[in-house]
């Protein structure tokens, strides 16, 4: 499934020199990929007592174009099966029509004793073709 997540630059996302800080990438990540979780109903991954949630496991990220202060830029997310335990979700952050930054997490997913464990029915949906 593909999603999109949109925002503007904030001041406190950028470095003395007005671009975002390359940490902040990891954010705007984590933003694109929750709000998708929401969109698809799968919030309560991210609650604090939960009976499955999804642990980043690696982050990879290019920089190509630096994003600045207060532009608008879109985050593309899509969600990859990997494993039988683990999720891949890929990221591209456009402003207007040039691409900034790609991106992937890997992610697998854990009970509420922190055991890595296969995921329960509703998240079998992240899994399946996803590339249309």
């Amino acid at each position: 499934m593909k999603s999109v997540y949109k925002k503007r630059v904030s001041y406190h996302e950028t470095d003395c020199m007005g671009v975002v800080h390359h940490s902040v990438y990891l954010k705007y990540l984590e933003d694109a990929r929750v709000e998708y979780l929401y969109a698809t109903g799968l919030n309560k991954s991210h609650a604090p007592n939960f009976d499955y949630t999804l642990a980043v496991v690696k982050v990879e990220v290019t920089y190509l174009k630096p994003l600045k202060l207060l532009e608008e830029f879109e985050v593309k997310l899509r969600v990859l099966s990997e494993g039988r335990t683990s999720f891949k979700f890929e990221y591209e952050i456009y402003k207007d029509t040039v691409l900034c930054a790609v991106g992937f997490t890997i992610h697998v997913g854990l009970n509420s004793e922190l055991k890595v464990v296969k995921p329960p029915k509703d998240f079998m949906q992240l899994r399946g073709d996803q590339n249309g």
